[in-house]
C-alpha cells in the first residue's frame, strides 16, 4: 500500500510541486535581495508594489512613477493586478513583502508546465525516468527566458506562464483547467487574449491537417474565438470607460504607423538580434536539430506560433521592444514547451521517440536557451542566478525604519530629494517634485542608495550643495545627507554612523573587511591596510582634498599615502611624513564619463582621520598650481 502510494505521488511531487516551489522560492529570494539587500534599480518595482497592495480595484497610479495616467486601467486592463490588490487587504504583511510574493506567484506556474504533459505520457515508465523528467521540468522553469526576465520585475510574464499551462491542459484533456488558464492569461493584460490565441495556432493547424488529438477542432476554434474576443472586449472597455494612454502607438506602431521602418533600420536590428538575442535563436537551432533527427518539421510549430509576436516586436518603434527586452521574450517560452508537448502527445506514433529520449532532448533545448542567454549577457545572467540562489543580508526592518523616518521627520529636512531606489521604497510618501536628478542645486537633504544607478554622480551634488553630514544606516546601502548632523531622534532605534561624503563608497565597500571603522571622532584606519573607494563622476574643475590626521601608534616612517586615479591614470599622489598632521592633494576632474577613484593607506600604524574636506577650488583646469 505504501509503495503504491509512493509510486502514485512521486511524479506529481517531484515533477510538479518541487520545480514550482523551487522557481517560486528563487523568484522570491531574488526580489527580496532586489528590494532589501540591494538597490531596487527601477521605479517600476515601486509602482507595481503600490498597485498590488491595497490599491482598490481600479488601481490608482502614484504620479511619482507615472505622471500621465490616474488609473492603471488607462495603461493596461489588468483584472489579475486588481485581484492581487484585493487579496492584499487580508494578508498581514507589508507592501514590499507582498510584492515579493506576487512576483513569485506570477512565475511559479512555469514550474508546473512540464508535469501537466508528463503526467499523461507513458505512465508505465514514469517512475523509472523520474530523474530525467525532473531535470526537464527544472530546465524549462529556469530556462534562459526566465533568467533573462527576472531582473525586470513585471507581471507580464504571467501571460506566457498561464498560456503554457493552458497548452498542456488542452492536449492532455483537462478541459476545465484549460479554460481556467485561458481566462487567467487574458486577465493579465488586454493583449493576454491575443497571447492565448497565438498559442493555440499550432493546435488549430494540426487539427486542420487531420492530426488526432483530444480537443476537437470545434473546441479549439471556440477557445481561439473566446481568446480573441477577450482582448477585443478589454480594449473596447478601456476605450469607452477610461482615458487610454496611446501605449500601442508610442511603443510599437509609431505615428503614422511604421513610418519609422527603413531597410537600414531593419538591417541594424537584424545584426543586433544576432548579437544580443542568442537566448532566442540558440534554442531555435536546437529545435531544428530535433526536427531534423526525428524527420518531423512540426516540432517547429511552436516557433511559428511565436512568429507574429517576433514580427510585432522586431518592427516596433521603441528600441527596447525590438531588442526583446525582458518580458518581450514571453512568447518564446511557449515555443520552447512545444518541443516536449508535441513529441509527447501529438507526434505520430511511428515517429514518437521514447519518453526518456524526448525528455533528454527537451533538456538540451532548454539548456540551449540558458547558454544563449549567458553568451549574450554573461554578467547579468550570472548576477540573476546568484541572487535567485543566495539570500544576502536582508534588512527588512531597517529599510522600513529608514522609510518611516523620512516620513515622520519630513518637515525638518527642508528641500528633500530622493533617488530612484529610495523612491521605490517610499513611494507612498514622496511627491514627483522630490525625485533627485544629477546636477540639482538648492538641496537641503538627499536620500539615496549607494548601489543606485545614479550613485556615481552623487558626490558632486553633495559637494555642490554642502551636504557634509551623511547618516548611513549600518549594513544597508541607505544614506541621508544633510548640511549638519541630524538630531538623534530622527533615526532613533537604528544603528547609524556619520560618514564624510568622499568616504561613502569606501565605507560601503569595505565595511566587512575590517579596514576602516567610523567613529564619533573620525575614521579609524587599521595598521598598514589600504582602503579603496570611488569619487565617481565629478563636475569639471580642480579639487583640493584635505585630511586631518591623528596617529594612534608611534610612527617611524611616513604616516599615510593618498592616491586619486582615473582608469589607469594617476591624477594625484600625496604622502604625509611622520611629523605631519595634514595630508592634502589637488587634482583635476574632466567631467567625463569615466569615474574617479581613490586609495588611502595608513603606512606606519593605526591612525584616525578626524576631518576631511573635498572642495572644488576652480572651475577649469588652469587653476591647478
Amino acid at each position: 500500500m505504501n509503495r503504491r502510494w509512493i509510486e502514485r505521488a512521486a511524479q506529481p511531487v517531484v515533477v510538479g510541486v518541487v520545480p514550482t516551489l523551487l522557481l517560486g522560492l528563487g523568484i522570491w529570494r531574488f526580489m527580496s535581495n532586489h528590494i532589501f539587500a540591494r538597490a531596487p534599480y527601477i521605479l517600476d518595482t515601486g509602482l507595481l508594489a503600490r498597485l498590488v497592495y491595497r490599491d482598490g480595484v481600479l488601481l490608482a497610479v502614484p504620479h511619482i512613477a507615472c505622471n500621465y495616467a490616474d488609473s492603471f486601467y488607462e495603461l493596461y486592463v489588468s483584472p489579475l493586478t486588481s485581484l492581487f490588490s484585493a487579496v492584499s487587504y487580508v494578508v498581514p504583511i507589508q507592501r514590499l513583502e507582498w510584492f515579493t510574493i506576487v512576483q513569485a506567484a506570477v512565475y511559479a506556474p512555469l514550474g508546473a508546465a512540464v508535469y501537466l504533459i508528463a503526467s499523461r505520457f507513458e505512465p508505465g515508465s514514469a517512475l523509472r525516468r523520474l530523474p530525467v523528467t525532473f531535470a526537464a521540468a527544472v530546465a524549462f522553469a529556469f530556462s534562459g527566458f526566465t533568467l533573462s526576465t527576472v531582473g525586470f520585475p513585471h507581471f507580464e510574464v504571467a501571460m506566457p506562464a498561464f498560456a503554457c499551462l493552458m497548452l498542456g491542459a488542452i492536449v492532455t484533456g483537462r478541459t476545465r483547467l484549460a479554460w481556467t488558464f485561458l481566462a487567467l492569461t487574458a486577465a493579465v493584460r488586454q493583449d493576454g487574449g491575443f497571447v492565448a490565441a497565438t498559442t493555440l495556432l499550432p493546435l488549430l493547424y494540426l487539427s486542420w491537417r487531420g492530426v488526432e488529438m483530444r480537443p476537437t477542432r470545434k473546441r479549439l476554434a471556440v477557445m481561439f474565438g473566446v481568446a480573441i474576443g477577450a482582448s477585443v472586449v478589454a480594449m473596447v472597455v478601456q476605450k469607452l470607460v477610461f482615458h487610454p494612454f496611446p501605449r500601442l502607438t508610442q511603443a510599437y506602431l509609431g505615428d503614422p504607423p511604421y513610418a519609422h521602418l527603413t531597410w537600414s533600420l531593419l538591417a541594424a536590428r537584424a545584426e543586433q538580434f544576432l548579437d544580443i538575442n542568442k537566448v532566442i535563436y540558440f534554442p531555435f537551432i536546437a529545435t531544428v536539430a530535433v526536427a531534423a533527427i526525428r524527420r518531423d518539421a512540426r516540432y517547429l510549430l511552436g516557433w511559428a506560433g511565436a512568429a507574429p509576436w517576433f514580427v510585432f516586436d522586431f518592427t516596433a518603434i521603441e528600441e527596447s521592444k525590438a531588442q526583446f527586452f525582458a518580458y518581450g521574450l514571453g512568447p518564446f517560452m511557449m515555443a520552447l514547451l512545444w518541443v516536449y508537448l508535441y513529441g509527447a502527445q501529438l507526434a505520430p506514433a511511428a515517429r514518437r521517440p521514447r519518453a526518456i529520449v524526448l525528455e533528454g532532448a527537451f533538456v538540451v533545448v532548454c539548456l540551449a536557451s540558458t547558454f544563449g542567454a549567458y553568451r549574450s549577457h554573461p554578467t547579468e545572467v550570472a548576477f540573476t542566478a546568484r541572487d535567485m540562489a543566495v539570500g544576502h543580508h536582508i534588512n527588512r526592518a531597517k529599510v522600513h525604519a529608514f522609510v518611516e523616518a523620512l516620513h515622520d521627520h519630513r518637515a525638518s529636512l527642508g528641500r528633500l530629494r530622493i533617488d530612484g531606489p529610495v523612491a521605490t521604497l517610499a513611494i507612498e510618501y514622496v511627491d514627483p517634485g522630490e525625485i533627485w536628478n544629477p546636477g540639482a542645486t538648492d538641496i537641503d537633504a538627499l536620500a539615496f542608495h549607494i548601489e543606485g544607478p545614479a550613485a556615481m554622480t552623487v558626490l558632486g551634488d553633495l559637494l555642490a550643495n554642502h551636504l557634509d553630514a551623511c547618516a548611513h544606516v549600518k549594513r544597508t546601502g541607505l544614506y541621508l545627507c544633510t548640511h549638519d548632523r541630524l538630531p538623534p531622534d530622527v533615526f532613533a532605534g537604528l544603528e547609524i554612523e556619520v560618514v564624510p561624503p568622499p568616504f561613502i563608497s569606501a565605507d560601503f565597500i569595505t565595511q566587512h573587511w575590517n579596514v576602516i571603522e567610523i567613529e564619533d571622532r573620525g575614521i579609524a584606519f587599521q595598521d598598514d591596510r589600504t582602503t579603496e573607494g570611488w569619487l565617481g563622476i565629478l563636475p569639471r574643475g580642480t579639487y583640493e582634498w584635505t585630511f586631518t590626521l591623528e596617529p594612534e601608534t608611534p610612527v617611524t616612517g611616513d604616516l599615510a599615502r593618498l592616491e586619486v586615479v582615473q582608469g589607469q591614470t594617476m591624477l594625484a599622489v600625496g604622502v604625509a611624513p611622520n611629523s605631519a598632521r595634514e595630508l592634502r592633494v589637488r587634482f583635476d576632474a574632466d567631467g567625463g564619463e569615466q569615474p574617479l577613484a581613490f586609495r588611502f593607506r595608513a603606512l606606519g600604524g593605526s591612525l584616525v582621520v578626524t576631518t576631511t574636506q573635498l572642495r572644488r577650488i576652480a572651475t577649469d583646469h588652469a587653476a591647478t598650481p
